[in-house]
């Protein structure tokens, strides 16, 4: 019992990586505010697979009516403004929230986010939540020592 509170109580930080394109709840479950417990923080938000110049509005707006609405976000270019079969529904949706925090329309590359995010966190304190496709974490696994550190990713 004492290990469990032990570990329970450390505290736990989270980046999530998720393929927010045709669908959110892989990424709404995650960053509800029950989901960040025991002093943890989410520290910031990947979008993998599509670079689709809409993902970085819609998590803003999920950030933001979840009370995240610092949270860094990074996502791949070149963006792109491919939708998703369902076009009508799409396009109802495009503009659905006016709830975002940030201008989402500069958001960071994804690599250049986990350093940044990674080199200023304490060692072991970091959890990587990758959700769907893994686009993103073989470009920190391959990445060099950096303006932020002098590690590479592995």
């Amino acid at each position: 019992m004492g290990i469990a509170v032990a570990i329970a109580a450390q505290k736990k930080n989270l980046i999530i990586d998720t393929d927010l394109f045709s669908d959110v709840d892989n990424f709404t479950e995650p960053v509800s505010p029950d989901k960040i417990r025991h002093g943890g923080s989410l520290l910031a938000v990947n979008i993998n697979h599509h670079p689709f110049i809409y993902s970085t509005l819609a998590a803003s707006a999920i950030l933001a009516h979840y009370g995240h609405p610092k949270i860094l976000i990074g996502i791949r270019r070149p963006l792109t403004n491919a939708t998703f079969f369902d076009c009508w529904y799409f396009a109802l949706g495009e503009y659905a929230s006016k709830g975002y925090a940030e201008d989402p329309s500069d958001p960071a590359d994804p690599v250049a986010l986990y350093q940044k995010v990674l080199s200023e966190a304490k060692d072991g304190s970091v959890t990587i939540a990758s959700i769907g496709f893994l686009d993103n974490l073989p470009g920190l696994l391959n990445s060099t020592a950096d303006s932020y550190s002098p590690l590479n990713g592995r």
